[in-house]
């Protein structure tokens, strides 16, 4: 048996998956086409996990720009803190901004990747 990606109608399964189309009429052009039970579970598995692949990687991405504005907002706060002894209201405020922002985007993030498996719609509705 070859592998499920090598399938020729594999990218047509994983563009269906990918749009999060209906999973019957998805297994229902693998049955029309002759694909066997077995070697039609197994597209339909690898496109599953691609799906879920790629929402965890754009969520990854997002971890990671949460993780640099919160960074840049303790950087700014300890540095003037170090430096001056005493924080002014503006700085205050703009690291603040960039430590709840960060925390709440890392947030998002974390979330996203984890329900990646469960989340519905489109890949690309994000």
């Amino acid at each position: 048996m070859t592998p499920p990606e090598e399938h020729r109608l594999y990218p047509i399964i994983l563009k269906q998956v990918l749009w999060d189309e209906d999973e019957e009429k998805i297994r229902k052009r693998l049955a029309v086409n002759d694909v066997p039970a077995e070697e039609a579970e197994a597209i339909f598995q690898a496109a599953r996990k691609e799906r879920v692949t790629t929402i965890r990687a754009k969520h990854r991405g997002n971890f990671a720009s949460g993780l640099i504005a919160f960074l840049i907002g303790g950087v700014i706060y300890y540095g003037f803190r170090i430096k001056y002894g005493y924080m002014h209201i503006g700085v205050l405020s703009g690291a603040g901004i960039f430590l709840v922002a960060g925390f709440f985007i890392m947030l998002v993030a974390a979330l996203g990747y984890l329900a990646a498996s469960r989340k519905k719609g489109s890949v690309a509705d994000d």
